[in-house]
């Protein structure tokens, strides 16, 4: 009914009743078709009812889940016996998963969803072991997995995406403003408070900071740009031989370096 009007419905009736092929063509050859078209009518009012009951089945198949399933346009077909449980595990799984993507979000916006989907399949199958379409169907099995791998996940976020990110922008800043980017990193590592980890870096760097932070105000366009230059190069190379100490007393080895390029992305991050 919702697919056939009427007027196809009766298209349909030509096509397959043979008594109205037959009453249609006697309307179109006799010279008298009163008669027959009075048991045409009859006969579409007997068939009418019959056809419009065809039509709402036919328009209702479309809509069947195995139909739906056949047509890709939903996943599985869930029994209504576990119907509750189902819907349970897959809202809890999807509220806790978009919690995730959401701090991949922060880390790095430009991460489109199908983006993040495969960051994430691609976690849980180095992690569970899995096949990458268990991601999709096994929402008891994600839950734990995101639950459990929770820490690590927040691991993984900070060092496989925002440190790429972070990277990646003060890089571009470097490469565009070099400028800017040093007068930022000399006021950087003249006020910021120092984390233990690097207390060793910092001291050694503390005399090379003043000093060039004092002189840089004063220094005209040459002389500024060398001594920006200067203040990469003992900066850069402070930290490299400040590592390189610590290496030494550990292992007892000590290795010659090239000296490194203070305009390099990876010195510079």
């Amino acid at each position: 009914e919702i697919k056939y009007r009427t007027k196809h419905l009766l298209s349909t009736m030509e096509r397959l009743d043979e008594p109205y092929q037959r009453l249609t063509k006697q309307v179109e050859t006799c010279q008298d078709p009163s008669d027959a078209k009075k048991a045409l009518e009859d006969r579409i009012e007997t068939l009418m009812p019959i056809y419009q009951q065809i039509a709402v089945k036919f328009a209702s198949l479309h809509d069947t889940p195995g139909r739906m399933k056949a047509k890709e346009v939903v996943s599985a077909v869930v029994s209504w016996r576990s119907a509750r449980r189902f819907f349970f595990s897959r809202v809890r799984r999807r509220v806790y998963e978009e919690q995730v993507r959401r701090k991949i979000r922060e880390a790095d916006s430009s991460l489109r969803r199908n983006e993040i989907t495969q960051i994430l399949k691609r976690w849980h199958k180095d992690d569970a072991g899995l096949r990458p379409e268990s991601f999709e169907t096994d929402d008891v099995g994600v839950f734990e997995w995101l639950s459990i791998r929770s820490q690590r996940i927040e691991d993984r976020i900070e060092t496989e995406i925002l440190a790429p990110c972070l990277s990646k922008r003060i890089e571009e800043v470097v490469r565009n403003r070099p400028n800017c980017a040093v007068s930022g990193l000399i006021q950087l590592l003249s006020s910021m408070q120092m984390q233990p980890q690097v207390a060793g870096q910092a001291q050694a760097l503390g005399p090379l900071t003043g000093s060039l932070t004092g002189s840089l105000p004063n220094s005209s366009g040459t002389h500024l740009q060398n001594q920006r230059q200067n203040l990469l190069q003992g900066i850069f190379g402070a930290g490299r031989r400040t590592s390189s100490a610590a290496s030494s007393q550990t292992s007892n080895s000590t290795s010659s370096r090239p000296a490194p390029n203070p305009w390099s992305s990876r010195n510079v991050l």
